[in-house]
């Protein structure tokens, strides 16, 4: 079980476990892993939503930056 960088590498570790004495079947549980996307490269995260409880001043209006 594991995980490799690339193709190359998995079938060069299925290829070392194959030839140590004694063992007759390989299975490889390995994954070839994606290299991490770069802080720059990631998807913007949404703005975060504002959950201020939303009242009316003294005229029955709305206060500014709440939604109607």
């Amino acid at each position: 079980m594991g995980t490799a960088r690339t193709e190359h590498e998995l079938q060069r570790a299925a290829e070392i476990a194959s030839v140590v004495g004694g063992v007759r079947r390989v299975v490889s549980f390995m994954q070839v892993r994606q290299p991490p996307t770069p802080y720059y490269a990631a998807a913007p995260s949404p703005p975060t939503p504002d959950y201020r409880a939303v009242q009316p001043d003294a005229d029955g209006q709305m206060l500014a930056g709440s939604s109607q």
